[in-house]
C-alpha cells in the first residue's frame, strides 16, 4: 500500500514556488506568448487563492489530494457558484471547471483536507499584470449577505 506524501514532499519533489499575491504554491509547467499557459497549482493547509478576476477564461484540472471548494461570481448577479474539485466524480466532485473571464474566483481545500494539487490552462497565457485582487470592501458592496466568505478568501 502507498504512503500518501506530504505536501512538503510534492512541493519539493514538483520544484513548485509561492505565488504571490494570489496564495498557494506553483510551477509553470508550459508557456506560449499570446497562446496558452499552463501551471501546476497546489493549495496545502490553511492556503488559500485569494478572489482575483482575470479577463480571460481560466480551465481548472484536478489532480491529486484532497477536494478544493472553487467559488465564482459575478457582481451583477450578486450570488457564488461554489464547485467541488476532486476525485470523486460519483459524490458530485468535479475533475474539471472552467471559470470564464471576468468572473471572481477563489478558492479553498475543502475543511479538514490537508493539500490538494490541481493544473490550470489559459488561452491567452496568464502574464501578471493581468491579475487583479478583489479586496473585501469591493466584494461586500457586490455580495453582501457573503461576509464570512469574502473574509475567508481575502488578505
Amino acid at each position: 500500500m502507498a504512503v500518501r506524501p506530504s505536501a512538503e514532499e510534492i512541493i519539493a519533489r514538483l520544484g513548485l514556488e509561492p505565488l504571490i499575491p494570489e496564495g498557494g504554491w506553483f510551477r509553470r509547467l508550459y508557456y506560449k506568448k499570446g497562446e496558452v499557459s499552463l501551471i501546476y497549482y497546489l493549495l496545502s493547509g490553511r492556503d488559500f487563492s485569494e478572489f482575483h478576476v482575470l479577463p480571460y477564461p481560466e480551465q481548472y484540472l484536478f489532480l491529486m489530494g484532497d477536494p478544493v471548494e472553487l467559488f465564482t461570481g459575478d457582481p451583477s448577479e450578486g450570488l457564488w457558484q461554489r464547485t467541488v474539485l476532486g476525485g470523486d466524480v460519483m459524490k458530485g466532485e468535479e475533475l474539471s471547471f472552467l471559470v470564464e473571464g471576468n468572473r471572481i474566483q477563489g478558492s479553498r481545500l475543502v475543511p479538514g483536507g490537508s493539500w490538494a494539487l490541481l493544473s490550470t490552462m489559459m488561452n491567452p497565457p496568464f502574464e501578471p499584470e493581468i491579475y487583479r485582487t478583489c479586496g473585501a470592501q469591493e466584494l461586500m458592496e457586490n455580495f453582501p449577505r457573503s461576509g464570512d466568505l469574502i473574509n475567508s478568501l481575502t488578505k
